[in-house]
This record gives structure tokens, C-alpha cells and sequence, in this order.
């Protein structure tokens, strides 16, 4: 009971589970009659209960009982020891740093190249004032994230990396996390680089009035503030609203909310955000050149990819749990090792929509590939029902698409 005592049904339970571990066979008359003279040979101050040095006292005059019991008994009767709890946060753990070596290494080289092109940023503009000095290196730094964020997802150029040593140094694995973190940073200097800007004009309008008002600062091209045709103020502040829609529709509860298509079309203003960034600072070309070609030459190389022929699903099966099977024929040159995965594209159900699927079938199989997608979100329900449809079985009948589809009713279990 963690009490440190032993009450005679305790001691009862630890004889049976003795002699079971030791294959001894003994009545259970013969049981209660053992518990009864061992507990009362152990009570010296008939308090009803023993304690472990009690019962540890008593069957050392017996050495051949002791023989017989295992050393778990002790084990079991000895009160459980109170273990102090370690207050110290897993982050800060050295187990911790040891595991994530390479995340670790990351983040302090992120958070380093922040620090320091905000402070170069803020420098460089010291003579106009600390909000401004704010609002500038803050601006810097949303050059480098608003760049950075792409190269985290350039999919085919991490697969060509996790091959190399940098796999070593680099979290290569975690790339879509780091995309999360990388997102949630361009937010918070969104809104700080902002305010900084409205809060410096404030300040100065309070101390030289000028001739055009807060809203004329913030909505008209009056001030003539930015690189082309004087637009920074409305190009910020459509920038402002684009990252803030694109955040909330990113959340955990969109995509996984059976709203994976609000995800995907506000996810494409991402295109928008770099136009408006071109035309918002003079600068952002020169951080955008490499990663957005880098952008360019995957796209079209995945365009090139997807339009391969050969490529077609040979068999389906509907599995219980709502679970669907599909066989799905193997390229030639297709090369994959255990656990790898393959992004799925089927126009049918969504044209612009890729998932990835853990491939479930060996490296061995040379015709075909397996993926069991299980039933989960809007995507994968509507490709369940799609298959599960009359109209589609007979469809896919004459076609490539499936050669062979039949439902399993309560045959396997997922």
C-alpha cells in the first residue's frame, strides 16, 4: 500500500505470486495456513500489520523458505522509495542537448544572423531615432526570414542534402517545424517592425505637425514614403494583413479541420507577400535572387515530374477503419529505402493538392507500390469515398486507372 507496512492479505498475494514464479504447487488451504503462521511469528507486538525489516527478520530463521522465494518479493514488499522530482525544464536537460545537437546548433546560428543583422540594420540608421532604429532592424530581419522560409521548403533540395554529410549538423528532418518557427517570427517582426513605424510618426507629428494626417500616412501615397511612387505605407499594411490571414488559416485546426483547401489557397498569397515586398523596400531582391531561383527550378523540375507517363494506380482495395489501399505502379528508375514516403497527387480529388504517405510496401517489390491512407482528413475521406462509389468502380473498369478493386468487409483489422 506504500504505507511500510504488510497486512496479512498483502502477505498472502506475495506468497502465491512466489511460488507461481517458482513452480511450486501448493493448496490454498496449505496457503492460508502459511501466511497465518508467518504473519504471526512476524507480529512480536500483535499490532496486526509487520513492517519489511519485521518480515525480513522472521524469514531469515527459516533458510529454506528463503531458498524457495524469489528475490522480487523484497522487491515487492520493500514501500515504494520517494523519488525527488527534477524541477530542471527538458530544454535545459544535458540528455536533452545531447539528442538534438544539430536543432540546437541550428537555433543558436538562427537566432545569432537575426541578432546580428538587427543590430548592423539598427546602427546604420541611429541618427533618425530609436524607433526608427527598431523599425529598421526588424525590417532586415524580415528580409532574411521572408527568404529563409522558402529555402526550408524546397522539398527535393533537402532530399539531395540528407544524402550529404550536412545531415550531420543540420536538422534536415525537422524542416517543416522550422518552417512553423520561421512563420511565427516573421509575425512578431511584422508587428513590431510596424508599430515602430506608426509610433515614430506619432512621436514626430506630436512634436512638428506636418500637412496630412495619421490615415493620409497610413492609406494614400501623400507622404511619398518608399521606393516606388512613395507606397510603403499601403504596401505594409497589405503585407500586414496577407501574413496575419495566412497564419490563422495555417493553423492546426484548419488543415486538420477537414479545411485543408482554406490552408492550400491562402497559403499561395505567398506569391503576393514577395510582390509587395519588391515593391516595399529596394532590398529584398537582392536576399530573394538565389532562394527564389533555387524556388523557380524546383517547381518546374516537380512540374516536369508529374507529368511523366506510367505512372497509375493498378489495384485498390478498401480495407476496414475506412483505410484504402492502393497499388500504384512503380517507375522504372524509382529507387526508395524502409520508411521512405512519396507525395500523392490524384486530379480526380484535388488537382493542386500533394500529400505525403509513408510507402508501406518493400524495396523489393520492383512492379508496384503500396500506400495504406487511412482515412483522416478531407482529402482522405473524399478519395475513400470516391473509390467506395458504384460509378467509379465501373468507370475504372475500362481504364488504367484500376485494374482490379474490391471491398473487404471485416477480413483484416488496421
Amino acid at each position: 500500500t506504500g504505507s511500510g507496512c504488510i497486512d496479512p492479505d498483502e502477505l498472502r498475494t506475495v506468497l502465491r505470486s512466489c511460488l507461481l514464479e517458482n513452480a511450486i504447487s501448493l493448496p490454498e488451504e496449505k496457503l492460508d495456513d502459511l501466511t497465518l503462521v508467518l504473519f504471526q511469528s512476524a507480529d512480536k507486538d500483535n499490532s496486526g500489520s509487520i513492517t519489511f525489516q519485521e518480515l525480513k527478520e522472521e524469514l531469515e530463521r527459516f533458510p529454506e523458505v528463503m531458498e524457495n522465494l524469489t528475490i522480487s518479493a523484497a522487491n515487492w514488499l520493500k514501500p515504494p522509495t520517494l523519488k525527488k522530482k527534477n524541477h530542471t525544464p527538458r530544454y535545459l536537460t544535458r540528455a536533452y542537448w545531447h539528442n538534438n545537437r544539430s536543432k540546437v546548433l541550428f537555433m543558436c546560428s538562427y537566432c545569432c544572423v537575426n541578432i546580428l543583422l538587427f543590430t548592423l540594420a539598427a546602427i546604420n540608421h541611429s541618427s533618425l531615432g530609436g524607433w526608427i532604429m527598431v523599425a529598421k532592424g526588424c525590417g532586415q530581419c524580415l528580409n532574411f526570414n521572408c527568404t529563409f522560409i522558402v529555402v526550408l521548403m524546397l522539398r527535393r533540395c533537402l532530399t539531395w542534402l540528407r544524402a550529404t554529410f550536412i545531415v550531420n549538423f543540420l536538422p534536415l528532418d525537422q524542416n517543416v517545424i522550422l518552417h512553423e518557427l520561421v512563420g511565427y517570427t516573421i509575425v512578431i517582426l511584422t508587428v513590431v517592425h510596424t508599430a515602430a513605424h506608426v509610433i515614430n510618426f506619432i512621436v514626430n507629428k506630436a512634436i512638428n505637425p506636418g500637412s496630412y494626417t495619421f490615415w493620409e500616412y497610413l492609406l494614400t501615397l501623400r507622404p511619398g514614403i518608399g521606393w516606388v511612387y512613395g507606397s510603403a505605407s499601403i504596401t505594409g499594411i497589405l503585407l500586414q494583413l496577407l501574413i496575419c490571414l495566412m497564419l490563422v488559416c495555417s493553423s492546426t485546426f484548419v488543415r486538420k479541420g477537414g479545411h485543408f483547401e482554406v490552408f492550400y489557397w491562402t497559403h499561395l498569397s505567398y506569391i503576393w507577400i514577395w510582390i509587395l515586398l519588391f515593391l516595399h523596400t529596394p532590398k529584398f531582391w537582392k536576399w530573394f535572387l538565389v532562394p527564389g531561383l533555387l524556388f523557380v527550378m524546383e517547381k518546374v523540375f516537380g512540374m516536369a515530374a508529374s507529368r511523366m507517363g506510367g505512372l497509375y494506380i493498378v489495384e485498390v482495395n478498401l480495407l476496414p477503419s475506412k483505410v484504402t489501399h492502393l497499388v500504384v505502379k512503380r517507375p522504372p528508375s524509382f529507387q526508395y529505402k524502409p520508411g521512405d514516403y512519396v507525395y500523392l497527387n490524384i486530379p480526380v480529388i484535388a488537382k493542386y493538392e500533394w500529400h505525403p504517405f509513408t510507402i508501406s510496401s518493400a524495396p523489393e517489390q520492383e512492379d508496384t507500390l503500396w500506400l495504406h491512407i487511412r482515412s483522416l482528413g478531407q482529402w482522405t475521406n473524399i478519395l475513400y469515398e470516391y473509390f467506395c462509389s458504384p460509378e467509379t468502380a465501373k468507370r475504372c473498369t475500362d481504364k488504367r486507372l484500376t485494374r482490379n478493386m474490391k471491398k473487404r468487409k471485416h477480413q483484416s483489422q488496421v
